[in-house]
This record gives structure tokens, sequence and C-alpha cells, in this order.
């Protein structure tokens, strides 16, 4: 989704794909058992593809069914708040878990230092 990088023919069959990946989330979440691990990735995958067509609304709206809710053993939680953070300043860039890491990393670091000051 970068259009400077990507000449136009790649970017609307990248577009195609991920449409087409929404469509299959859809259809495997009508299966699937609700509130289990499965059902959560999917619905996180599900934003983020639709975070990647800078359809941030729709994503926040796939991230808030999630709110709230635990997924143990895994780190669904820290997926889903970053993911939240990137709809909310409207970025469709791809993130790596590197970057969600550090920016968790310096976010706990800021929230420290507001709480003893």
């Amino acid at each position: 989704l970068r259009e400077i990088e990507k000449p136009v023919g790649e970017i609307a069959k990248l577009k195609e794909d991920l449409e087409l990946a929404l469509a299959n989330f859809d259809a495997y979440l009508v299966e699937a058992v609700e509130n289990s691990v499965e059902w959560g990735f999917t619905h996180y995958l599900r934003a983020e593809v639709l975070r990647r067509l800078s359809r941030f609304d729709e994503a926040e709206r796939a991230l808030a069914r999630l709110r709230g809710m635990k997924f143990p053993g895994t780190d669904l939680g820290r997926f889903i708040k970053y993911q939240r953070k990137l709809c909310l300043r409207k970025d469709p860039a791809p993130r790596g878990i590197g970057k969600m890491k550090k920016e968790s990393f310096l976010t706990s670091i800021g929230d420290f230092f507001r709480r003893l000051f």
C-alpha cells in the first residue's frame, strides 16, 4: 500500500489480495467458536488488514469486539493495544513486532515517569 515504492499494478494487486483475505476471514468467523483464541486472532488479523487498507473506523470496530477479552498464553492483548494506537494515528503502514515492542517499552517508561511526577 505504499504507493511511492510500488508500481500502480502492484498496488492494485495488493489491495485485491487484502480484500480477498478479508472475505476469507469473514467466512471463517461465521463458523468459528466465539471467544476462542483462533476467533480472537482472526479478528485481530482482520483489523490489521482493514488498517492497511486505510479503513481505520472499520479496523477500530473489529478491535473493539476484542476489548476486555483475555487470551491466556498469547500476546494478543499487546497486539490489539498497538493496533488501536496505529488506527488512532491513521497509520496504514506495515509494522513489525520489533517496532511494537520498542514503542510499548517507551510508552511504559513514559507512563512510569508520569506517575512519579
